[in-house]
C-alpha cells in the first residue's frame, strides 16, 4: 500500500480525490489531544492486517484527511488532525 493520504487540488484526480504525502500536510489546529491520537493509532493497528492491505486502504480512505490549498500551494488540514498525527507516528508517509 502506498503510505499516503488523499488530497483535493491539482495532481492526478481519482474520483475527485488526489494523493499527497502526510508530511506535506500542514496543521491548522495548534494543539492535539494525545489520548485521542493514541486511540486513533490503536484503531488503525486493528485494521492494519499485513495479509489484507485492501482492508487497510478502505479503512484509511473512509477517514480521509480533509485539506485546503493555501498560499504557495501548501496543503492545510481542516479535518481529521488526530488521524493525520496517528498515521505519522505509525510510520505512514
Amino acid at each position: 500500500m502506498s503510505n499516503t493520504t488523499e488530497r483535493r487540488d491539482r495532481a492526478s484526480p481519482r474520483n475527485g480525490k488526489d494523493i499527497a504525502e502526510l508530511a506535506r500536510l500542514r496543521p491548522t489546529q495548534l494543539t492535539l489531544g494525545y489520548t485521542h491520537v493514541s486511540h486513533k493509532k490503536e484503531v488503525t493497528r486493528r485494521h492494519a492486517d499485513r495479509n489484507d492491505l485492501a482492508q487497510l486502504r478502505r479503512f484509511m480512505r473512509s477517514h480521509r484527511i480533509k485539506t485546503v490549498v493555501g498560499p504557495g500551494g501548501a496543503l492545510y488540514i481542516v479535518d481529521h488532525h488526530h488521524w493525520a498525527r496517528a498515521w505519522l507516528e505509525l510510520g505512514y508517509q
